[in-house]
């Protein structure tokens, strides 16, 4: 899959810009970023720890005009390659890098703190200059420590919880955004196509799944979640591939994850062994109605628990009754699943900018499972699917 996507800069530029615009219409005069997800937005730079072990704590404070990193003494020198200023990196923590000059710019990042307490604590104190009377914080994940530090730092100020006006920031996704979540998408697509293209009666599971993450790995994805089952094992909903071999009439059930530059993707396809018999044609063809449904009629404007309910009813419509789904897709971004359900409880209502996976899975126990799921982007007047292979119930000669 080719193709040419905003540079890292231009988009971390972009994300800020957004940020900063939000934050002078909000009522905030500064936001603090815990979550890993909210501090790459703010600042462009994506933790390694945090993607693989989301243990190494961090936190961001953004200003109409600074940001201040504050992470581990190791991720100093990363950070700095990635963009961040010496001077607005703020390290913690014991780690020691040797270097062939003492004028590297990692070994000129602020003061080594103690603690990621101590380290917000300095950071905030920096900006005790600027006026700062309402804190939003990113309460979901934030540390005890990092709340101390604030207010031990910041005696005047009062803190709100802004965790969820960071969701409704990120929700409303940029054009670069688009653009790597599109090609996130194309990538698993190709994952999905190649091991279709491979399967055969006598291989298993696991060999298909390592040529998914080869090809979604070889477009300059992280693999994140292959499931990949067959037979009766394609109705375990989210489970791993194993060494169980393929056999003539089995279902092949796909939903396939990839992480491209920190944008996730989530697909979802069915393929068949041999001719698929009138059952599996019919259960496949009522789920798919469903999400053409969805495709259908996603707009700004409609609520995510309406998309839900005309989902199910084009599924029930088409034969499949009942049609038992907790929801129909999800938004999606830096995060598989970020800021909004398609389910009947949700109050989230669709607008411009909005990308989210449809799907509409049906899973029979001891008979096998079956899905087709895709992302849509929505547009000022209807949505756009960021995916193109076929949505058809594919077969294998």
């Amino acid at each position: 899959m080719t193709l040419t996507l905003p540079a890292i800069g231009d988009i971390t530029e972009a994300r800020l810009d957004r940020l900063r615009d939000t934050l002078a219409e909000s009522s905030y005069d500064a936001i603090v970023c815990c979550g890993f997800e909210n501090i790459q937005y703010a600042t462009g730079y994506r933790s390694a720890p945090g993607a693989n072990r989301r243990s190494q704590r961090m936190a961001a404070i953004v200003t109409p005009a600074v940001v201040l990193l504050v992470g581990g003494t190791a991720e100093a020198a990363p950070a700095v390659a990635g963009g961040i200023a010496p001077d607005r990196y703020i390290p913690y923590g014991a780690f020691h890098f040797d270097s062939v000059t003492e004028h590297h710019p990692a070994l000129q990042c602020a003061p080594q703190q103690a603690s990621l307490g101590a380290g917000v604590e300095y950071a905030a104190r920096l900006l005790q200059s600027v006026p700062l009377s309402v804190v939003g914080v990113d309460e979901d994940d934030c540390a005890d420590e990092v709340r101390n530090a604030l207010v031990s730092a910041l005696p005047g100020a009062t803190f709100a919880n802004a965790s969820g006006w960071l969701q409704g920031v990120r929700s409303i996704k940029l054009p670069g955004e688009i653009d790597r979540l599109r090609h996130a998408a194309g990538l698993a697509e190709d994952g999905i196509t190649a091991a279709i293209a491979a399967a055969a009666p006598g291989v298993t599971e696991n060999e298909l799944s390592a040529i998914v993450g080869r090809t979604m790995a070889a477009g300059g994805a992280m693999p994140r979640s292959i499931t990949l089952t067959t037979g009766e094992r394609s109705a375990l909903a989210d489970e791993f591939p194993t060494n169980t071999v393929i056999r003539e009439g089995y279902l092949l059930r796909f939903d396939v994850s990839c992480d491209y530059e920190g944008y996730r993707s989530d697909i979802g396809r069915t393929a068949v062994i041999g001719e698929p018999t009138a059952l599996q044609s019919d259960r496949y063809n009522a789920i798919w109605r469903g999400e053409e449904r969805e495709i259908e009629i996603c707009r700004p404007g409609l609520r995510t628990a309406d998309l839900f309910a005309a989902a199910i009813e084009a599924v029930e419509e088409s034969g499949l009754r009942p049609c038992r789904r907790n929801h129909c897709g999800h938004g999606i971004g830096m995060q598989i699943y970020e800021g909004f359900r398609v389910a009947p409880s949700d109050k989230h209502v669709l607008e411009p900018g909005n990308v989210l996976c449809v799907e509409t899975p049906y899973y029979v126990l001891g008979w096998g499972g079956m899905m087709v799921e895709d992302t849509l982007v929505v547009t000022p007047t209807g949505a756009e699917t960021l995916t193109v292979s076929t949505r058809e119930l594919r077969t294998v000669s």
